[in-house]
């Protein structure tokens, strides 16, 4: 299926009706498919600016927002540093907006002052080169125009809003450690395309050193979780709780490898850990294995200290396997065969 432009001189009552009265008198128009049940008629529109291949939400990858920036980071394929949008310059509420014109102006202001004279429809927008002319944006990021990089500001925002309620007592323990604080001020969301797909995108997050070099995998508020950094995904299908834990990284078990400073754990404990929980226990062995210091152990130190899982007979060799061929020795249960007293115990070389 092919379309055409083509740039038609039409006079300025037509263009008046059609566009509410643009600056020039030059509008463009985009051929239509034929329909065949019409040969005698000839399709065009009016071109937008939302056409074209550099459209800002066409090309969009990511959003990043914080604490402290004042608005969004808005990546683009093809553009190796953010676009900074000013909260002043989105709008979470318009569905519906007019275009005052269908050119592409040369500057934001220039753009707005279009938006703002060329149309008896309001709310308006026009469009302008921006980021030096590697993108075109509307004057109003809004869902209207830009739906994607509106969908991934909401995620964006969603993300750290939970980052900060649910661990920002746990970046607090570790600036000590060496932690950034800029951990929990900045998120990056991936575009959800077609909204079909959670977004991810690479995040240049600083890993974290465990309180005491301790993690509690699943841990709440069992008494001594204080002493430990408690990774905790918050399901509420667990029965667990939901908020108010000390020292909590809202993660999963598979996610500790990616969460964690590498070589610096002592010891990772678990009490009455789901056996289902844990989606991915080769993942969560291997990620346990590279945050491990040498030395260190699944379990506390205690005979009756280790990963605590609710296991069936079956699922038991599961466990075992894992964090065997993930490169732990003297891998055991010491705990009973089956049910909810499971205890896995291991020892990094």
């Amino acid at each position: 299926m092919l379309r055409y432009e083509h740039r038609l001189k039409v006079p300025p009552t037509v263009t008046w009706r059609a566009m509410g009265n643009p600056p020039q008198d030059l509008t463009w128009f985009e051929f239509e498919p034929d329909d065949r049940t019409k040969p005698n008629e000839i399709r065009f529109r009016v071109s937008s600016p939302r056409d074209n291949a550099r459209y800002i939400d066409r090309i969009v990858t990511a959003v990043g927002f914080g604490i402290y920036l004042g608005g969004y980071n808005v990546y683009c394929e093809g553009i190796e540093l953010p676009i900074f949008v000013p909260e002043h310059m989105v709008d979470f509420t318009l569905g519906v907006v007019s275009e005052a014109s269908n050119d592409i102006f040369d500057s934001l202001d220039a753009a707005k002052a279009a938006a703002i004279g060329g149309s008896n429809v309001k709310p308006a927008v026009a469009y302008f080169w921006g980021a030096g002319g590697a993108v075109v944006a509307p004057t109003i990021i809004c869902p209207a125009t830009t739906p994607q990089i509106i969908a991934t500001m909401r995620d964006a925002r969603s993300a750290l809003v939970a980052c900060v309620e649910e661990q920002l007592t746990a970046v607090a323990l570790s600036i000590v450690g060496g932690m950034i604080i800029k951990a929990v001020i900045s998120r990056i969301v991936g575009v959800r395309r077609g909204a079909k797909e959670p977004g991810s995108a690479p995040s240049k997050i600083p890993k974290i050193r465990a309180k005491n070099d301790q993690i509690n995998v699943g841990g709440a508020l069992e008494k001594g979780s204080e002493q430990f950094t408690n990774l905790n995904p918050v399901n509420p299908l667990s029965g667990g709780a939901t908020k108010g834990i000390p020292n909590h990284i809202k993660g999963s078990f598979e996610e500790i490898g990616e969460i964690f400073e590498p070589g610096t754990v002592k010891c990772i404990i678990s009490n009455r850990l789901r056996f289902g929980d844990v989606k991915d226990w080769n993942a969560a062995a291997q990620g346990s294995f590279k945050v491990m210091r040498s030395g260190g152990r699944i379990g506390a130190g205690h005979p009756a200290s280790g990963l605590n899982v609710w296991a069936t007979a079956d699922e038991v060799p599961v466990l075992l396997k894992a964090f065997q061929q993930a490169g732990f020795r003297d891998v055991k249960n010491v705990g009973t065969s089956a049910g909810p007293g499971v205890v896995i115990q291991a020892i990094k070389p």
